[in-house]
């Protein structure tokens, strides 16, 4: 079997904690997931502000 390389094999919820858990044992090595989660912490600690869609 043939498989995207940007195919989703599975999806499921993770505590805020267990992430960095995840990404450290090379768990989430995507780049769509990865940027996803360090946008959404630079978010949160205030580094970055939200971008407007006006």
């Amino acid at each position: 079997m043939i498989s995207d390389t940007n195919e989703i094999m599975s999806a499921r919820w993770v505590m805020p904690g267990e992430i960095w858990d995840l990404i450290g044992q090379n768990a989430i090595r995507d780049g769509l997931t990865l940027t996803a989660v360090l946008w959404t912490d630079a978010y949160q600690r205030g580094i970055i502000a939200p971008r407007s869609t006006t």
